[in-house]
């Protein structure tokens, strides 16, 4: 048999693909009940271009071999490449179950939906994954970038749904939207409690914390980068001009927009993807759309339900500190948690309460790891859990403690 296979393979290897259909053929003529003849055979087929022809001979042998998860994908290949896109989808959908062991049947129909940006969809094939396959969902950095990016896709398309709308939501309909939005694994006290959180900047890492606990809040500097002076400074003047065509910038990256305020340096994410005929109309949504957060946050400011959170990579002075803090109170808020890296005084994941509502918190890490291929994220998850806890215990007690004394 070896020789036989050993024959098929150096055709298929050479991608001479008539060749190698027919060694496959006489593969499966000898050895009618082995089935990796039959989709290297079909694939054979596919590579020439005979697509329906390819199409056929593995439906056919998916008949003879209902176990052979690769036919199923490999069938799907082929109905992709043909644009029926459906077709693939409810064969996805079906084989799941079927094949409990083979993960890559549910990946297989999560990119395809990604693929096709339908972002409902991903977030159904998720829930599908996570009756079979709950380990793959939670531990596939790929699946949960492909469903982390729908889930927010979906809030941003609901958000901006509501906006043209012109019934913007409440702070407490906006909560219960983030807080019914899919979730997949992790604990639900710990999403609950990344959701009582906003980040002011200084980057994206804190917005990483809340989408790795399944936390997907709209915020309009959750996937900013700001200094802490120019922080202070758009704190004074409520974000000023953040919103209007006059000050808002777009650039174009590789696969999506961002955008910059020109008076504070604040540089945003957009999750738009590039499309250069229709920028007029996608900077007016923008805009619209940071007009509108900008009116959130200061909501949020103003209620004091949030604890605001703002990391220093590099540290921060006595007195930067403490104008960002007298600025963050200016509001009414008075929760404002500022993470730095810890030191031998200062352990990794703890929170030291300055009173007044200020806090400092330390990581071990913070800020991406610059290579000169790029910016990589390793970012210390369960400190900031550890660090998010202790913040909000810090608050809960506070609030406790008066209505106590008064009981005394």
């Amino acid at each position: 048999m070896h020789d036989v296979v050993d024959h098929a393979w150096s055709a298929y290897h050479a991608a001479d693909w008539t060749e190698a259909f027919v060694r496959w053929e006489a593969v499966r003529g000898l050895f009618p009940s082995y089935a990796p003849a039959c989709v290297h055979g079909g694939n054979a087929l596919r590579e020439a271009g005979h697509l329906e022809q390819a199409l056929a001979h593995l439906t056919h042998g998916a008949v003879s071999f209902p176990d052979e998860v690769q036919l199923v994908t490999q069938i799907a290949v082929c109905l992709l490449r043909m644009k029926r896109y459906d077709t693939c989808a409810t064969l996805l959908e079906e084989a799941v179950p079927r094949f409990p062991g083979n993960p890559e049947v549910a990946i297989d129909l999560l990119r395809l939906w990604h693929d096709l940006g339908d972002h409902p969809a991903v977030l159904r094939a998720s829930e599908l994954m996570r009756g079979v396959h709950p380990g793959t969902l939670d531990s596939d950095a790929g699946v949960r970038h492909m469903v982390s990016s729908a889930r927010l896709a979906v809030e941003t398309d609901r958000i901006d749904a509501l906006i043209a709308s012109a019934v913007p939501p409440s702070l407490h309909a906006r909560d219960a939207m983030a807080a019914a939005n899919v979730v997949e694994g992790s604990s639900e006290a710990d999403r609950r409690l990344m959701l009582s959180f906003e980040s002011l900047g200084e980057n994206c890492e804190f917005g990483l914390v809340q989408r790795h606990f399944r936390a997907e809040p709209l915020g309009l500097l959750r996937w900013s980068a700001i200094s802490v002076g120019s922080l202070t400074l758009a704190l004074d003047e409520e974000f000023e001009g953040v919103g209007t065509a006059q000050h808002t910038r777009l650039h174009a990256g590789d696969t999506e927009y961002s955008s910059t305020h020109d008076r504070y340096g604040m540089g945003s994410h957009t999750f738009i993807p590039i499309n250069a005929k229709n920028e007029p109309v996608i900077f007016d949504r923008l805009v619209t759309r940071l007009a509108y957060l900008r009116r959130n946050l200061i909501e949020d400011l103003r209620s004091d339900d949030r604890i605001f959170v703002y990391s220093c990579e590099e540290g921060i002075t006595a007195a930067d500190l403490r104008e960002l803090h007298r600025a963050v109170k200016r509001y009414g808020s008075r929760k404002l948690l500022v993470v730095l890296k810890s030191d031998a005084s200062h352990a990794p994941g703890s929170v030291h309460d300055l009173g007044d509502g200020l806090m400092m918190g330390y990581n071990d890490r913070l800020g991406p790891e610059r290579t000169p291929a790029g910016h990589a994220w390793k970012v210390s998850y369960q400190n900031w859990l550890a660090i998010c806890r202790a913040a909000s215990d810090l608050f809960r007690l506070r609030q406790t403690v008066p209505v106590m004394r008064q009981q005394a």
